[in-house]
């Protein structure tokens, strides 16, 4: 019984599938470069790593601005954090913090 339920539940898909499978011509192509297209985006990443074996922590936010799919202009800002654990670093509890943030410049060539 389970078979013959599996097997009609094959060919209904397949029914299914064959049908919706309809061909056409009409598309819309995205990303031809014949248009001028600006836009912003907001780029957020994050990385894991080891400095003299302690955990460290990365992070970094990005906003740009994308100039005719060309030339991106923006400002980034990366964070770091990790647990040293060192005596010298009085300021900070031992732990290692630092960051750094900038000016985005990125062309976009092909």
């Amino acid at each position: 019984m389970i078979h013959q339920k599996l097997l009609f539940f094959l060919i209904l898909l397949q029914v299914i599938a064959s049908t919706n499978a309809q061909e056409s011509n009409d598309y819309v192509e995205f990303n031809d470069r014949k248009n001028v297209v600006h836009g912003v985006y907001l780029g957020i990443a994050g990385s894991y790593g080891q400095i003299d074996k302690k955990d460290t922590y990365l992070g970094s936010v990005k906003i740009a601005y994308v100039a005719n799919q060309q030339f991106e202009v923006g400002i980034i800002g990366v964070g770091l954090y990790s647990e040293q654990n060192a005596q010298s670093i009085s300021f900070s509890n031992g732990d290692l913090v630092g960051g750094y943030g900038g000016l985005h410049l990125e062309p976009i060539l092909f």
